[in-house]
């Protein structure tokens, strides 16, 4: 499986794109820009057959409806289905305009899919909204706004939550192996490292 990154609109939101095997692309947390979504897909001959959300706040979502239009399949957790028609997607407080979308699939805490022969499990990792979730691909956590590097998620969102983040963070490290840790925005960690060095741990 390879995991290719882009950063993308105002924000900084970290878009990947997994493939295995040329047998299509997953995106996830395709971010506000979709001609740089297109461009990525156009120049490495891919077309996105899945959408995976770790949350459903605009700076992560706003390329689905664009995606979901050329045939992608959209995952996502139900704790955010309420930010799909209200400004807790938080676009109007940027001055954008929010892509609204539908949800194909609503991904359940422990539960593992196959897209295009990549096997993920998602994890419900509720703190920075109520829906978020990480996905453990492989040897990797994508970790979406619940754990970034030396950091963590607001929590002063709607829908945050302090305790729950906490709780959340608890049950990523109590993970019983290291993991590669793709966050939605900034540089990549590994879990180990974050459990011992995150002043949030």
């Amino acid at each position: 499986m390879t995991i290719k990154r882009i950063e993308i609109g105002a924000l900084g939101v970290n878009t990947y794109f997994l493939t295995e095997n040329g047998c299509g692309c997953i995106v996830v947390d395709p971010g506000d820009d979709e001609q740089s979504i297109q461009q990525f897909l156009s120049e490495n001959g891919l077309k996105a057959q899945a959408v995976l959300l770790t949350h459903a706040h605009f700076d992560h979502s706003n390329g689905v409806k664009f995606l979901q239009e050329k045939g992608a399949t959209v995952y996502m957790h139900r704790g955010d289905v309420r930010m799909l028609n209200s400004h807790e997607n938080l676009a109007v407080y940027c001055g954008r305009q929010f892509n609204a979308f539908s949800v194909d699939v609503f991904v359940e805490d422990g539960k593992s899919y196959q897209i295009c022969g990549i096997d993920f499990t998602v994890m419900h990792t509720p703190g920075h909204s109520e829906g978020s979730v990480c996905y453990i691909v492989g040897d990797t956590i994508i970790s979406g706004d619940t754990l970034f590097y030396l950091s963590v998620g607001r929590t002063d969102f709607p829908g945050g939550s302090v305790a729950k983040l906490r709780a959340s963070l608890q049950k990523l490290f109590a993970l019983k192996k290291d993991y590669e840790v793709y966050p939605g925005h900034g540089q990549s960690t590994s879990l180990y490292f974050e459990k011992e060095n995150n002043p949030y741990a």
